[in-house]
């Protein structure tokens, strides 16, 4: 896992929008100018020790109608306004997730940010 605390800032070019590859459906992506006023909250969610992404893993994506998020061993899928918590109960399972779900393939959960157990 990369350490954002170390790597270089980097603003997205010129004042144009990129759309990925295979994602004409979504908008566009927001420009450097738009991105900027999230700083200072993408600083704190990134630094702060009572932050949850600074304490636990957390992998989201989003999907057609909404979000998958792995949390731990708890998988979140939502969408619209419903939402549905599944408790994986081993570390084989949440492995599994990570490969269904996000196309991350593991052999081990990767530590805790906090280095406790999950």
């Amino acid at each position: 896992m990369a350490d954002l605390d170390r790597a270089p800032h980097r603003r997205l070019p010129g004042p144009h929008r990129h759309r990925p590859p295979g994602r004409a459906d979504r908008p566009a992506a927001p420009t450097a100018d738009a991105l900027r006023d999230f700083e200072a909250g993408a600083w704190y969610h990134r630094t702060s020790p009572a932050s949850h992404f600074t304490r636990s893993l957390v992998c989201s994506l989003l999907t057609e109608g909404g979000r998958i998020t792995l949390s731990g061993h708890t998988l979140t899928t939502t969408t619209g306004a419903e939402r549905t918590r599944t408790e994986l109960p081993t570390d084989a399972a949440a492995l599994r997730a990570y490969d269904q779900y996000f196309g991350i393939v593991l052999d081990r959960l990767p530590p805790r940010p906090d280095g406790a157990g999950v």
